[in-house]
């Protein structure tokens, strides 16, 4: 069930706190830290295989930045992608959705 959350929300472009937000809702007796490590962990398998892509949203901004995957991988381990109150959106998506 965990990899149909994730998939569907690649294919919705959405940011790892939505995802993350759906994997609470999947499962709300886990640990949110234990999700939140399984869906890095499966982002970052999919980023050194060049299966998934990173973008950066900021609120209000009027374009979104490609981000390289080194930059994107790094940016998951910043507690700004993961908070409710941060400007700053980490967006992921499927690389062959765009190719």
């Amino acid at each position: 069930m965990r990899e149909d959350v994730l998939r569907s929300n690649l294919d919705e472009e959405a940011s790892v706190l939505e995802i993350l937000r759906a994997l609470k809702r999947l499962e709300p007796d886990t640990d949110p830290q234990q999700l939140k490590a399984w869906l890095v962990e499966r982002l970052q398998e999919g980023a050194e295989r060049d299966e998934i892509g990173f973008y950066i949203d900021e609120f209000g901004a009027r374009d979104v930045v490609d981000a390289e995957r080194d930059e994107g991988l790094a940016l998951l381990a910043e507690e700004a992608v993961w908070s409710e109150h941060s400007d700053m959106m980490l967006h992921v998506y499927a690389a062959d959705a765009l190719q």
